[in-house]
């Protein structure tokens, strides 16, 4: 189950104009012959763009010669437009281009939506945007986001100075995001497949030894796609944890009666509770953690870190099975540090793991190949409505994901 790459060819003027009207800001024989012969290749080629940018170009009827014309439209349907392909969103259109297997290339062309969506949600599935640079400025009612390109998603250099004009210059800027579940997904194909993977000669089960993961969670929410999980019943979990102000023995949540409980300054009682720790963060700098647990993959030891603006956390596992538990565990923690976060009024930032043994059950192994044959999707959104600590009201929609698409679910015996 793949999504398939993609490139980007867009106009724009000296000063970043994007459109007039829905527009490019100026029409240039020889640009659109360039985009036309990139575009074209050797007739293999595939050519996405949105509704009004296919109506400006080739009308209601019309179509791209030589290349497969997909258009992405909430108005559009397949059985009244057969010269084109039609898609609802760019997501399913990139699956389905995939499964196809029939297109060599993809370029997306247009228009100003559908650009920023692919840049904002699916830059790791980008392989280039060629820009055409004018030297002039032109009367645009929309400017294209340059500064988040070049400081955020990619590097620029100059591409084919010899089709550079006096009108104007061609940039290739190549994408340097890499999504964040690959990390999971090659550490999985580590336990599968590398030398150094061991099997352990009591369980079978394939083990590795001092692996890190660290996720930025700022701007998305860690719920890995690579298989459909049920973060709905984790957080019921967690909301039942942090309603009863500690977090409960069970299979998911950790046991927050710890061995000890300090900063820098101070050690806490052993039946410190998660408030707490809040009210201490809003006064330190750090806080640390260290959990006693009656349950094997488990955290030992969880690190709060912050600055005041942004709150960093490290959580260290003796031991944890890599397809089964963490996972769930990723999206429990994921809710803890936004909950925390919301009172200290910082941002949750980086989140890393530290794993001093991981493994795959003997019995999951098929299951761990058909996850790293998947190419992840894009990670969903949180947020928080109002809640207040001291009212204990923390409800079953006081968190809502939204945006969450996965690939289909796993079925398989605990």
């Amino acid at each position: 189950m793949k999504i398939s790459k993609f490139s980007i060819a867009i106009m724009m003027d000296h000063e970043n104009g994007f459109s007039c009207n829905g527009a490019p800001p100026a029409k240039i024989a020889s640009w659109s012959k360039y985009v036309r012969n990139v575009t074209v290749g050797n007739n293999q080629n595939a050519v996405i763009m949105g509704r009004n940018t296919y109506e400006l170009f080739c009308g209601k009827d019309g179509y791209l010669p030589n290349r497969q014309t997909y258009v992405i439209s909430s108005i559009y349907n397949q059985e009244n437009n057969p010269n084109i392909i039609v898609y609802k969103s760019l997501l399913s259109c990139l699956c389905g281009i995939a499964a196809s297997k029939n297109v060599q290339d993809v370029w997306i062309v247009g228009g100003y939506k559908l650009i920023k969506h692919a840049m904002e949600d699916l830059m790791t599935y980008c392989k280039k945007i060629i820009i055409c640079k004018l030297s002039d400025v032109y009367d645009c009612d929309l400017r294209f986001p340059i500064k988040l390109l070049t400081e955020k998603y990619c590097n620029q250099y100059v591409f084919n100075v010899e089709q550079n004009t006096a009108d104007y210059q061609i940039q290739l800027y190549t994408p340097k995001v890499v999504h964040q579940e690959l990390q999971y997904l090659n550490l999985l194909n580590d336990l599968l497949y590398k030398s150094e993977s061991s099997i352990n000669q009591y369980s079978r089960n394939r083990v590795l030894y001092n692996k890190i993961l660290k996720f930025s969670i700022m701007h998305e929410f860690p719920i890995l796609t690579a298989r459909t999980l049920d973060y709905k019943s984790v957080y019921m979990k967690f909301l039942d944890d942090i309603n009863t102000n500690f977090f409960t023995e069970d299979d998911l949540g950790f046991n927050l009666f710890c061995d000890q409980v300090f900063t820098k300054e101070q050690t806490y009682e052993k039946n410190t509770i998660i408030e707490d720790i809040i009210k201490d963060l809003e006064k330190q700098d750090s806080i640390t953690v260290k959990l006693k647990n009656n349950y094997d993959n488990l955290p030992i030891s969880i690190s709060f870190d912050t600055n005041k603006k942004y709150l960093n956390t490290t959580i260290i596992y003796g031991n944890i099975e890599l397809f089964h538990d963490f996972p769930n565990q990723l999206i429990y923690f994921g809710y803890l540090i936004y909950y925390i976060s919301y009172f200290l009024g910082t941002i949750p930032k980086d989140l890393t793991f530290y794993f001093v043994r991981v493994y795959i059950d003997k019995n999951h192994t098929d299951l761990c190949k058909k996850m790293i044959s998947r190419d992840p999707r894009p990670w969903p959104n949180i947020s928080i409505k109002a809640i207040s600590m001291n009212e204990n009201e923390l409800s079953s929609d006081s968190f809502s994901i939204s945006n969450y698409s996965s690939w289909m679910k796993l079925n398989y015996k605990i």
